[in-house]
């Protein structure tokens, strides 16, 4: 997430369904349940028809429609001819304008503009308790354009699994003319990409190159060879006033969502140049993690936004390790006196941005100098096999120790992972972090090819052959 305060403030106002990021959300009312309903298979198979004006016909089938209900129980308001029907589904009809023009909401539903609507699922997505695996079969009216963050199993099926309740999901639904969506091909992922109404001096061709330069250079950090960390994402173009990329989030709930402000006034050169595109989609190389753990999700987002830049050639040598350098010193000025796990807990209370965001960049950047050092491939490789082995176990939540953990079991007696990490997270600010940019030969505006660990440095940084 991007760290400041007063655009986190202007984003909550801003844009429908951003309450705080990536929290775990118990229902406002939670879905009528029975013995017998529970008992039966928790899979659904969803028929999503999407008309003009914001008209969802649903019907939910696979359980008893006693036992299917909304998780934000106002919906009920907005729907229409609910009932079972002969086959044992239950049907149901939401005015998703209606529920937009009466919630207002950022965490329900939200008319953005031109009659495109942002809604949760939590609203039109009616479920079951637990949360079940589900399948999406959509069809639409002509001239209405539906964008959703679920993976598709094929055209017109998409795979909802029980994060897209657990955690911020967001659809988006409007007149075809009123925004504009264009898909991407990088890295073996599908990258769908939705533009908001508003003004903008950017044009459709330009905002694919730049979502892609950004996509592609985080494929570059995924441990593999130049495959993208998920298989499908949507990427939401919000213009706001100004220039560049002031803000950006990016939320979990049914599948990876990444959004960001543009400026109405950005050039393809400012947005090309920014780096929030690539902290935001860095993200997605790792696990979601509890907001206890911001240290180290927000650390190596920070910390990767300037090497992958780097190794795709966004950035060069010098900037980006001048920028690393910059970032460490105004995160320990920053610090205070509260040790880094403590601040990473409060961070959003307490607006400890600077302090953690750096902080954890400091621990990233010594753990993969650390592995590397011990003739590992480096944190790289740590975290997407950590990724990985949740992707795989269905695991939609894993803690920074777990990765820590392993990093300590690649580094194997080389070096003390654990113990120096505890410590470092005890400390206000890491000490190690500056002192590893020394040994790199990180100085003020110069690299040191002399320095001890400067072919270290050099691998890090190494320019990949790719295009964007």
């Amino acid at each position: 997430m991007a760290r400041t305060a007063l655009l986190v403030a202007t984003c909550a106002l801003a844009v429908a369904c951003a309450r705080a990021p990536l929290t775990t959300s118990a229902p406002a009312t939670a879905p009528a349940t029975t013995a017998s309903a529970t008992a039966q298979p928790r899979t659904l198979r969803y028929d999503l028809h999407v008309g003009s004006g914001g008209v969802l016909a649903v019907k939910a089938c696979g359980v008893a429609p006693a036992a299917i209900g909304p998780v934000d129980g106002r919906a009920r308001a907005f729907a229409r001819d609910v009932g079972a029907t002969d086959d044992g589904c239950l049907r149901y009809t939401i005015d998703l304008a209606a529920a937009a023009a009466a919630m207002r909401s950022r965490e329900a539903a939200l008319d953005a503009g031109d009659g495109v609507l942002l809604a949760s699922p939590d609203v039109w997505l009616w479920t079951t308790t637990p949360y079940p695996r589900a399948t999406l079969h959509l069809t639409v009216d002509d001239g209405v354009a539906v964008s959703l963050p679920f993976p598709r199993a094929e055209p017109g099926v998409h795979v909802v699994d029980e994060t897209t309740w657990r955690f911020l999901s967001c659809a988006i639904i409007g007149p075809s003319e009123s925004y504009e969506r264009r898909a991407l091909d990088v890295g073996g992922a599908r990258i769908d990409v939705a533009v908001l109404p508003g003004p903008r001096q950017l044009r459709g061709v330009e905002i694919d190159r730049f979502v892609g330069a950004a996509a592609t250079a985080v494929a570059l950090g995924a441990g593999s060879a130049g495959r993208f960390p998920v298989g499908h994402a949507l990427v939401v173009v919000q213009p706001v006033w100004g220039g560049g990329v002031p803000f950006g989030m990016v939320v979990r709930g049914g599948g990876a969502q990444v959004l960001l402000l543009v400026g109405e006034h950005a050039s393809l050169d400012e947005v090309i140049d920014a780096w929030v595109p690539v902290h935001e989609l860095a993200h997605l190389l790792h696990p979601y993690l509890g907001s206890d753990d911001a240290w180290f999700g927000e650390g190596y987002a920070s910390y990767q936004q300037q090497v992958l830049r780097a190794r795709a050639g966004l950035l060069g040598d010098v900037d980006a390790w001048d920028g690393l350098r910059d970032g460490l010193e105004r995160g320990a000025r920053a610090a205070g006196q509260m040790p880094l796990g403590t601040a990473s807990a409060r961070m959003r209370d307490e607006a400890r941005w600077l302090q953690v965001y750096w902080g954890g960049a400091a621990i990233a950047l010594w753990l993969d100098v650390t592995l590397r050092r011990c003739g590992q491939g480096g944190l790289d490789d740590v975290v997407a096999k950590v990724r990985l082995a949740a992707q795989t176990g269905g695991q939609p939540r894993v803690d920074a120790s777990e990765i820590i953990d392993a990093a300590a079991a690649s580094a194997g007696s080389c070096a003390d992972v654990k113990g120096e990490v505890a410590q470092m997270l005890a400390q206000p600010f890491p000490s190690a972090g500056l002192a590893t940019l020394a040994a790199l030969g990180v100085g003020h505006g110069a690299l040191d090819d002399t320095a001890p660990l400067a072919a270290v440095r050099r691998r890090i940084t190494a320019r990949q052959d790719v295009t964007w």
